[in-house]
């Protein structure tokens, strides 16, 4: 894996409560908020993007995005990882172990008042 450090960036605007939080390599945070932009509205013009979660914050127009941690990562799955903890310690993601069962990460979640819960 490259040796670029991961961006771990939080999308938000003032005008909702919604935030999204997501990685890149990319270091530029212009950059990557252009690129978010540049999706949305290829969405609301042509429909030709799939539907993501962060155009709920795009569409206000005053979205800004904020670098919570950069750090040099060996792995895709630990990009993920870094990801899940950014997620917990923001709020949007809680994690429940039952009891020793090996479920795969991941496996399943669901949603409840804007927070996802997954069951390891």
């Amino acid at each position: 894996m490259d040796s670029k450090p991961t961006n771990i960036y939080k999308l938000s605007s003032p005008r909702t409560d919604k935030i999204y939080i997501s990685h890149s390599i990319e270091d530029n945070l212009k950059s990557i908020l252009k690129k978010l932009k540049y999706k949305y509205a290829k969405f609301i013009t042509r429909h030709s993007e799939i539907y993501r979660e962060y155009y709920e914050i795009l569409q206000y127009g005053d979205s800004k995005i904020e670098l919570l941690a950069s750090e040099t990562c060996k792995s895709y799955k630990d990009q993920i990882e870094l990801k899940r903890i950014w997620l917990i310690k923001e709020g949007l993601l809680s994690v429940i172990k039952i009891d020793d069962a090996q479920v795969s990460n991941y496996l399943c979640g669901e949603v409840e008042e804007g927070k996802l819960t997954f069951y390891l």
